[in-house]
């Protein structure tokens, strides 16, 4: 489940959103209560614009898992249709869940980004890599962050990161 999950991984940050569905999709039909491939569909479906099935899918990923990335996915699509409310408290709960367990301001700043607050997203991404967030190695390639790719600041993030 896991190497077929991550086997959409190319399609996913290659921009071929539909070959990723198709992929996650597959991983689904075998393994439907397999938490990681419906957050992944959720986050390819986003791309597509494909909102409502993006929600449904990453829902559905949290009430399996409860992980706080889905929490965050959650966070960022809200962001993406205009429900501000919905993904600030996404964003709230994550500060909540980080009074007992490590989130990732990576994840934080995927919603900042997709609410348009630059400032914000840029300094948790700061935070990121001063943590030493594995997520870093997707910098130059997250969907999540094409916001940001115009910024001085966000060049100098990717080149502390070496990439």
């Amino acid at each position: 489940r896991i190497i077929a999950t991550i086997a959409g991984y190319p399609y996913y940050y290659g921009r071929d959103y539909a070959g990723a569905v198709r992929q996650y999709r597959l991983v689904i039909e075998t393994a439907p209560e397999f938490s990681m491939a419906h957050f992944r569909l959720g986050h390819a479906l986003a791309q597509l614009g494909r909102f409502d099935e993006a929600l449904a899918e990453l829902e559905l990923s949290k009430k399996l898992s409860n992980d706080r990335d889905v929490v965050a996915a959650l966070g960022r699509v809200h962001a993406m249709t205009g429900n501000r409310a919905a993904a600030e408290a996404a964003i709230a709960e994550l500060h909540e869940r980080s009074k007992d367990t490590f989130v990732s301001p990576y994840a934080l700043a995927t919603i900042y980004a997709a609410l348009g607050d630059t400032g914000e997203a840029i300094m948790q991404l700061e935070k990121a890599f001063d943590d030493r967030s594995y997520w870093i190695i997707y910098l130059n390639v997250d969907p999540a962050l094409d916001a940001l790719r115009h910024l001085p600041a966000f060049d100098a993030i990717r080149h502390k990161a070496r990439l």
